[in-house]
């Protein structure tokens, strides 16, 4: 009788850290988009107060806690960097992105934050146009330009492009 074996310990060692690896790839996969999610309402808040901050008067009461909320939303952003980072990513991720698609994604998000008097007209290109980006960081330029052009137009109106 002759009887050969093989130890396959080590390869099973292997594949049980293959394994574990994927899943925390995963779940850093899901927690930068969930940061890059989180900064982007973030930016909206803090656009929002620093706005809001800047009309006020010294002597409204509301201004403590416009400051609170300002610095609330600055302490978020930190940690959200800061999840980021523990996943092992910069807040820079680049790759080619859609910019009609997303353009009309944050526009619809805009109007909801944007007073009624004010019109959005788009006049996108008719073939998807792309560009190398982060997606995150392009939404937020998107955000602010828009917050600032509605803050500009708020006492009569109008429309931007």
């Amino acid at each position: 009788m002759l009887s050969a074996g093989e130890d396959i310990t080590d390869r099973r060692r292997m594949e049980e850290k293959l394994k574990e690896a994927r899943k925390m790839e995963a779940v850093g996969v899901l927690v930068k988009g969930i940061a890059h999610q989180f900064n982007n309402i973030l930016g909206i808040i803090l656009g929002k107060a620093e706005l809001a901050l800047y009309d006020m008067s010294d002597s409204n009461l509301s201004k403590r806690s416009l400051k609170e909320i300002r610095s609330a939303s600055l302490r978020a952003s930190e940690l959200v960097k800061q999840m980021i980072h523990f996943v092992g990513s910069s807040t820079t991720n680049l790759k080619p992105i859609e910019m009609d698609t997303i353009t009309r994604e944050s526009l619809k998000e805009i109007r909801a934050s944007i007073p009624a008097m004010i019109e959005i007209r788009t006049n996108l290109l008719s073939e998807p146009q792309k560009i190398l980006a982060d997606q995150a960081g392009f939404r937020r330029i998107l955000m602010i330009l828009c917050s600032n052009a509605a803050y500009a137009m708020k006492k009569k109106g109008g429309y931007w492009r």
